[in-house]
């Protein structure tokens, strides 16, 4: 018989060792979704960043400069009205008053 050797049957260490490996695993168990939880609920609650689809006027203006597509002076020219109209400023386009449309 396989229990002659060791007795009557398990002794009561075997059985507090099965059960503290069963509280462990069941600890790390939760730990691990503990953390899951956290990092999950975390990432989900941060700002996703706002990315603009179309770059902006200034950035395509500066690009066909690079590019050769335009001159200095046209850029120049190009880049006061951007700021101008940023400004909230007569551009252009608009009518003046006293002189009529700025060209």
């Amino acid at each position: 018989m396989p229990f002659e050797r060791f007795g009557d049957g398990p002794h009561w260490w075997t059985l507090a060792a099965m059960g503290f490996s069963t509280l462990f695993w069941l600890a790390l168990l939760g730990v691990l979704v503990w953390a899951a939880s956290r990092y999950l609920g975390r990432r989900q609650s941060e700002p996703v960043p706002v990315v603009d689809a179309e770059p902006a006027a200034v950035e395509l203006l500066r690009r066909r400069y690079v590019m050769g597509e335009i001159d200095v002076e046209t850029f120049d020219a190009m880049l006061h009205h951007l700021m101008v109209t940023e400004r909230g400023g007569p551009s252009r386009y608009e009518e003046s008053s006293a002189r009529g449309p700025i060209l």
